[in-house]
């Protein structure tokens, strides 16, 4: 499912016949470092509108996602997470990784870590 914000899983089964859940892998494991990337950096940088946006926002994707989890998937199976409606509701925590990093350029980051060595 996070590798869909990256790589739509239908595009990926056309371009690999049938063994396209091997290959959803890399961009689900990019996707998954840039969400503890973006709870480390909320839970160590100084808050702005920007950042509270994001994280806000981010809460509330995990919450859509595990609605669709908790009462889809029983019913639907594992494809249905698939669907372009829900693939375009994953794009959400793209949007607030880029929110993050509007809120708290990287600069800043770099500042914190000259300070912490």
């Amino acid at each position: 499912m996070l590798g869909s914000t990256l790589a739509q899983f239908n595009s990926l089964e056309r371009c690999f016949l049938g063994a396209a859940r091997p290959w959803q892998a890399l961009p689900a494991t990019v996707v998954a470092g840039a969400h503890m990337w973006f709870w480390w950096r909320a839970l160590r940088c100084t808050w702005n509108l920007s950042v509270f946006h994001a994280v806000a926002i981010m809460l509330l994707f995990y919450g859509l996602v595990t609605g669709i989890v908790y009462a889809r998937l029983p019913v639907y199976g594992i494809n249905y997470l698939d669907e372009l409606r829900y693939v375009s509701m994953y794009l959400l925590s793209n949007v607030d990784l880029v929110l993050m990093l509007l809120g708290q350029p990287l600069r800043d980051a770099r500042r914190w870590l000259r300070a912490a060595a």
